[in-house]
C-alpha cells in the first residue's frame, strides 16, 4: 500500500513526536487532538520501530522481479 505525500508527512510528524517523547522519557503524548498514554517505554520503542519501518518501506525502491518458466515436456 503506497502512502500519499500527505500521509507520509503526517506519519513523519507522528514519528518525530514519538522520538521526542522517548528522548524525554515521557509515556504520555499529546498529538493534534489526541492524548495518548503508553504503558511503558518498551511499547513506545516498538511503535517507533514500526513507524520507521513503515516510512522506510515507502521510500525504498522495489527491485524488479524476474520469473523463469521450466518444463520437462518439450514445447515446440
Amino acid at each position: 500500500m503506497a502512502l500519499t505525500e500527505a500521509e507520509k508527512v503526517q506519519r513523519q510528524e507522528w514519528l518525530n513526536e514519538l522520538e521526542e517523547a522517548r528522548a524525554s522519557g515521557a509515556t504520555r503524548i499529546r498529538y493534534r487532538d489526541r492524548d495518548v498514554t503508553f504503558r511503558s517505554l518498551d511499547e513506545l520503542d516498538r511503535l517507533i520501530g514500526e513507524a520507521r519501518r513503515e516510512l522506510a518501506c515507502q521510500t525504498r525502491r522495489r527491485r524488479p522481479r524476474t520469473f523463469a518458466v521450466y518444463s520437462r515436456k518439450g514445447v515446440y
